[in-house]
């Protein structure tokens, strides 16, 4: 059940991100799957200039590859982190907050890797992004674990 749901919402998380550059690029009229390029260049070929990308197959699946892997790993720890919360009510708040600080560092390594391209990707399109996947995943495993959205939805009922 972990596995499983941690591989889908790494998926979701996965997909997330993908379709949040996919858009950024279009709105800044640069070419379909440029990011990605320019992420697997910097991180596997040495690219260390936006104008040394060439979007080609082999750094756009290296990129997508060391993502999908990355997101899969987030999404099963995630699911575990979830799985916690759900038998024990009173840890979900620490869940939430280890789930953050993953994802948070997540994005700060791909900042640290790609320090030289900051111009192109920047701080900012990887924090929304990331904001994005993160969100989509914790929302797939509320839908996925029953007890957590019944715990919150007694804790709004008793707050209010």
């Amino acid at each position: 059940m972990i596995v499983r749901d941690g591989a889908a919402a790494g998926l979701v998380g996965f997909a997330a991100i993908a379709l949040f550059f996919v858009a950024a690029d279009a709105l800044n009229g640069r070419p379909f799957l440029y990011t990605p390029a320019l992420l697997g260049g910097a991180l596997f070929y040495g690219v260390t200039a936006p104008s040394e990308v060439a979007v080609s197959l082999a750094p756009v699946l290296a990129y997508t590859a060391a993502h999908l892997f990355a997101f899969l790993l987030i999404g099963v720890v995630a699911a575990g982190l979830a799985a916690v919360a759900s038998r024990h009510r009173h840890v979900w708040y620490l869940g939430v907050n280890l789930f953050l600080l993953l994802i948070t560092h997540a994005s700060g390594v791909v900042m640290t890797l790609t320090e030289s391209l900051q111009g192109v990707v920047s701080a900012w399109l990887v924090a929304w992004a990331t904001l994005a996947a993160a969100v989509a995943m914790a929302f797939y495993l509320l839908w996925a674990n029953p007890p957590i959205r019944r715990e919150l939805r007694e804790r709004e009922y008793r707050d209010s």
